[in-house]
């Protein structure tokens, strides 16, 4: 990914009709909000786009090593789910709870990154989110062969 790209995503997607978009990049590479270090955002929103950095703590969630997001093969990835899902307070489960987040603001139900972080605590501690992928996994296995 190259971070230098995100502006230019962002005013294509302009470009192409979008009214409300976050395009992120992160100081360790990655397309997501970074949990590591800074985040560069390209926020599209009522017709332009502003370019800024946010932080971990501008979530109210703590920095993390890129080891503690590490993940593995397909085994290891679905017990880190659901480890997520289960309320378990991890690392990762601050990268899920920040990636959220933003998409909450930007889909504008949630006011600022805080609440978004809020609301997504809430959907993981209630269960519905474990709840969610335990019947997506459901359906997908009627349709396994």
């Amino acid at each position: 990914y190259e971070p230098q790209l995100a502006g230019r995503i962002a005013q294509a997607l302009l470009g192409l009709g979008s009214h409300r978009a976050l395009v992120v990049a992160g100081a360790d590479g990655t397309d997501e909000v970074s949990m590591t270090g800074e985040t560069k955002v390209c926020e599209l929103k009522d017709g332009e786009v502003l370019t800024r950095q946010i932080e971990p703590e501008e979530f109210g969630l703590s920095r993390t090593s890129s080891n503690s997001l590490q993940g593995g093969d397909p085994l290891i990835n679905a017990k880190q789910m659901i480890e997520v899902l289960s309320a378990r307070d991890t690392p990762l489960q601050d990268w899920v709870l920040a990636n959220t987040s933003a998409a909450l603001v930007v889909a504008e139900k949630a006011k600022d990154l805080r609440g978004g972080v809020a609301m997504a605590a809430e959907t993981i501690n209630s269960g519905l989110a474990r709840e969610k992928l335990e019947s997506l996994v459901a359906f997908t296995q009627q349709y396994s062969t």
